[in-house]
């Protein structure tokens, strides 16, 4: 029998990295802080998925959801920062 609680906790947490990346991003873009800068701070390559991923996000907000970017494209804690 499959432990579909742990599935289920893994999907949600998956949601809510997504969610974070793209409030994160949304905070700067409004702040008008560099992305780039706070990307390669935080360890991306510009020639990772996620960095032209996350900047697409950024150059749009407004059409892009929270939930448009994938699943599973984010190292654990490599975004280590806390914006207010």
């Amino acid at each position: 029998m499959p432990n579909t609680r742990l599935k289920a906790h893994r999907t949600a947490q998956k949601k809510t990295t997504r969610k974070k990346i793209y409030w994160t991003s949304r905070k700067l873009y409004e702040k008008g802080q560099p992305f780039r800068t706070f990307l390669t701070e935080a360890g991306f390559r510009e020639t990772d998925f996620l960095f032209n991923k996350i900047h697409s996000v950024v150059s749009h907000p407004e059409k892009t959801s929270a939930l448009e970017i994938g699943p599973g494209t984010l190292k654990k804690n490599s975004l280590k920062t806390n914006i207010n």
